[in-house]
């Protein structure tokens, strides 16, 4: 049985405890399945690339950094735009709204508030064309 030593761990594993890869000299990783596993998880879970995975997701979808992000947070007072939830009281953070046509951010709302804005802005066409069937319900139901 061919085996190889562990750049990480020093121990001396079958080739088979190895991942393959085909542009090395044997075929094999240098470090052991175990250790590689072990430095993923270790590298996954720091707080560091959490805060570069948010900051590529802002950038990269709307165009705008954490700072901007922090910023529009605490001139809304850590509440939604819409309907008022404080972000302690969500189990998700404020989400950025923005057009989807212009681009432009326009503020930072709970994930129930941002989800019905966009339901009804894919679905402009149906509330113009049952405007009257929509406005009787309201006044009917909801006494508006």
């Amino acid at each position: 049985m061919i085996s190889k030593v562990c750049s990480k761990c020093g121990i001396e594993k079958p080739f088979s405890g190895f991942y393959r890869r085909k542009d090395r000299k044997l075929g094999r990783v240098s470090k052991c399945k175990e250790c590689t596993k072990q430095e993923s998880r270790r590298n996954n879970n720091t707080e560091a690339k959490k805060r570069n995975s948010r900051k590529w997701h802002l950038k990269r979808y709307y165009g705008i950094t954490l700072d901007k992000y922090n910023e529009m947070f605490n001139k809304q007072n850590g509440l939604c735009a819409i309907c008022g939830k404080h972000q302690v009281e969500l189990k998700q953070r404020l989400q950025v709204d923005h057009c989807h046509k212009s681009e432009k951010v326009r503020g930072l709302l709970c994930p129930k508030c941002n989800s019905k804005l966009g339901q009804y802005e894919a679905g402009k066409e149906w509330f113009k064309n049952n405007k009257k069937y929509v406005l009787e319900y309201l006044k009917i139901n909801l006494n508006v």
